[in-house]
């Protein structure tokens, strides 16, 4: 019985990560998709710098706020607006891009 939670509990953490284990959870995938987020400028927003003026993004299921963060550092882009279902992740995305 208990290892069948403890499965559940690793499929789910990303889902709606809560507390300490969503803060981890937040921190790992902040780390494991900075990377993409930069080719997605790189591919992408560099490219076509020509062709916009100032844009806004939105991303669903933001997570940790590493997209948020990297996105709003292109001299292209305008404002990043973040959603996520977990209320530990917008807290942690809210951290991590507060205004220094």
């Amino acid at each position: 019985m208990e290892e069948h939670f403890l499965e559940n509990d690793l499929k789910t953490i990303g889902s709606k990560p809560l507390v300490l284990k969503g803060l981890l959870a937040g921190k790992i995938m902040n780390i494991i998709h900075s990377g993409f987020y930069r080719k997605i400028i790189n591919e992408i927003l560099i490219p076509s710098e020509n062709n916009l003026s100032e844009m806004n993004i939105l991303d669903i299921g933001c997570s940790g706020g590493a997209s948020i963060k990297t996105f709003s550092k292109h001299p292209s882009v305008k404002r990043v607006y973040g959603i996520d279902y977990s209320e530990d992740m917008v807290k942690l995305s809210r951290k991590l891009n507060q205004k220094k």
